[in-house]
Protein backbone atom coordinates (compact mmCIF):
# COMPACT_ATOMS: atom_id res chain seq x y z
CA UNK A 1 0.00 0.00 0.00
CA UNK A 2 2.88 2.35 0.77
CA UNK A 3 4.42 1.69 -2.64
CA UNK A 4 1.12 2.48 -4.31
CA UNK A 5 0.76 5.79 -2.43
CA UNK A 6 4.37 6.71 -3.25
CA UNK A 7 3.89 5.88 -6.94
CA UNK A 8 0.58 7.81 -7.01
CA UNK A 9 2.14 10.90 -5.43
CA UNK A 10 5.09 10.81 -7.88
CA UNK A 11 2.72 10.54 -10.86
CA UNK A 12 0.54 13.33 -9.47
CA UNK A 13 3.56 15.55 -8.87
CA UNK A 14 4.86 14.89 -12.38
CA UNK A 15 1.51 15.70 -13.92
CA UNK A 16 1.19 18.92 -11.96
CA UNK A 17 4.69 20.06 -12.95
CA UNK A 18 4.10 19.50 -16.65
CA UNK A 19 0.67 21.14 -16.63
CA UNK A 20 1.49 23.88 -14.14
CA UNK A 21 1.53 26.81 -16.58
CA UNK A 22 0.22 26.03 -20.04
CA UNK A 23 -0.14 29.76 -20.80
CA UNK A 24 2.75 32.01 -21.73
CA UNK A 25 2.65 35.68 -20.85
CA UNK A 26 3.91 38.08 -23.50
CA UNK A 27 4.77 41.33 -21.73
CA UNK A 28 5.21 43.25 -24.98
CA UNK A 29 1.68 42.51 -26.17
CA UNK A 30 0.26 43.46 -22.78
CA UNK A 31 2.09 46.80 -22.84
CA UNK A 32 0.89 47.42 -26.41
CA UNK A 33 -2.70 46.74 -25.35
CA UNK A 34 -2.39 49.25 -22.50
CA UNK A 35 -0.95 51.90 -24.83
CA UNK A 36 -3.85 51.51 -27.28
CA UNK A 37 -6.49 51.63 -24.55
CA UNK A 38 -8.49 54.78 -23.84
CA UNK A 39 -9.24 56.00 -20.36
CA UNK A 40 -12.90 55.94 -19.36
CA UNK A 41 -14.31 57.97 -16.51
CA UNK A 42 -17.46 57.04 -14.68
CA UNK A 43 -18.60 60.65 -14.89
CA UNK A 44 -18.41 60.85 -18.69
CA UNK A 45 -19.99 58.07 -20.71
CA UNK A 46 -20.84 58.13 -24.40
CA UNK A 47 -24.42 57.56 -25.39
CA UNK A 48 -25.82 56.06 -28.62
CA UNK A 49 -24.87 59.17 -30.66
CA UNK A 50 -21.26 58.90 -29.43
CA UNK A 51 -21.52 62.18 -27.54
CA UNK A 52 -20.32 62.59 -24.01
CA UNK A 53 -23.12 62.72 -21.48
CA UNK A 54 -22.50 63.35 -17.79
CA UNK A 55 -23.77 60.66 -15.50
CA UNK A 56 -25.72 61.67 -12.44
CA UNK A 57 -24.37 59.72 -9.50
CA UNK A 58 -26.73 59.50 -6.56
CA UNK A 59 -25.96 57.80 -3.30
CA UNK A 60 -28.68 55.48 -2.18
CA UNK A 61 -29.04 54.20 1.30
CA UNK A 62 -28.48 50.55 2.01
CA UNK A 63 -30.34 50.81 5.30
CA UNK A 64 -33.95 49.76 5.43
CA UNK A 65 -36.59 50.16 8.09
CA UNK A 66 -37.02 46.39 8.36
CA UNK A 67 -33.32 45.76 8.87
CA UNK A 68 -33.11 48.46 11.53
CA UNK A 69 -36.27 47.14 13.22
CA UNK A 70 -34.89 43.60 13.48
CA UNK A 71 -31.61 44.88 14.92
CA UNK A 72 -33.49 47.11 17.37
CA UNK A 73 -35.66 44.21 18.54
CA UNK A 74 -32.80 41.81 19.26
CA UNK A 75 -29.85 44.06 20.19
CA UNK A 76 -31.41 47.49 20.63
CA UNK A 77 -30.07 47.96 24.13
CA UNK A 78 -26.54 47.72 22.70
CA UNK A 79 -27.30 50.24 19.94
CA UNK A 80 -26.85 47.92 16.97
CA UNK A 81 -29.74 49.49 15.12
CA UNK A 82 -27.98 52.85 15.42
CA UNK A 83 -24.80 51.31 13.99
CA UNK A 84 -26.89 50.00 11.10
CA UNK A 85 -28.11 53.56 10.53
CA UNK A 86 -24.48 54.85 10.48
CA UNK A 87 -24.39 56.43 13.90
CA UNK A 88 -20.84 56.90 15.13
CA UNK A 89 -18.78 58.08 18.01
CA UNK A 90 -19.68 57.92 21.66
CA UNK A 91 -23.24 56.83 20.86
CA UNK A 92 -22.70 53.09 21.26
CA UNK A 93 -21.06 53.42 24.64
CA UNK A 94 -24.01 55.51 25.80
CA UNK A 95 -26.40 52.76 24.73
CA UNK A 96 -24.28 50.05 26.36
CA UNK A 97 -23.77 51.94 29.63
CA UNK A 98 -27.45 52.71 30.03
CA UNK A 99 -28.85 49.56 28.37
CA UNK A 100 -30.58 51.68 25.78
CA UNK A 101 -31.71 54.36 28.20
CA UNK A 102 -33.05 51.69 30.56
CA UNK A 103 -35.04 50.36 27.63
CA UNK A 104 -36.95 53.59 27.10
CA UNK A 105 -34.88 54.85 24.16
CA UNK A 106 -34.84 51.41 22.59
CA UNK A 107 -38.63 51.14 22.87
CA UNK A 108 -39.15 54.58 21.33
CA UNK A 109 -36.69 53.76 18.53
CA UNK A 110 -38.53 50.48 17.95
CA UNK A 111 -41.89 52.23 17.61
CA UNK A 112 -40.45 54.88 15.28
CA UNK A 113 -39.04 52.15 13.05
CA UNK A 114 -42.38 50.29 13.04
CA UNK A 115 -44.18 53.45 11.89
CA UNK A 116 -41.54 53.99 9.20
CA UNK A 117 -41.88 50.37 8.05
CA UNK A 118 -45.65 50.71 7.81
CA UNK A 119 -45.34 54.11 6.12
CA UNK A 120 -42.93 54.89 3.33
CA UNK A 121 -40.02 52.85 4.72
CA UNK A 122 -37.54 55.70 4.25
CA UNK A 123 -35.19 55.86 7.22
CA UNK A 124 -32.87 58.48 5.71
CA UNK A 125 -33.87 61.03 8.33
CA UNK A 126 -32.54 58.70 11.04
CA UNK A 127 -29.22 58.00 9.28
CA UNK A 128 -25.89 59.58 10.26
CA UNK A 129 -27.40 60.85 13.49
CA UNK A 130 -24.88 60.84 16.32
CA UNK A 131 -27.24 62.39 18.85
CA UNK A 132 -28.59 60.66 21.93
CA UNK A 133 -32.08 60.51 20.44
CA UNK A 134 -32.74 58.89 17.08
CA UNK A 135 -35.39 61.42 16.12
CA UNK A 136 -34.27 64.97 15.35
Amino acid sequence: MKKFLLLFSVVLLGASVTMANPYKVDDASIEAAFEQATEVSILNVTDANNTLAPVNVTQTSAASAGGALIRCWFLGSLGWHRAYLNGEGFLFSKYCWTCGGLGILTTIDWWLLIFKLIGDGDVSQYENNDGWFMWK
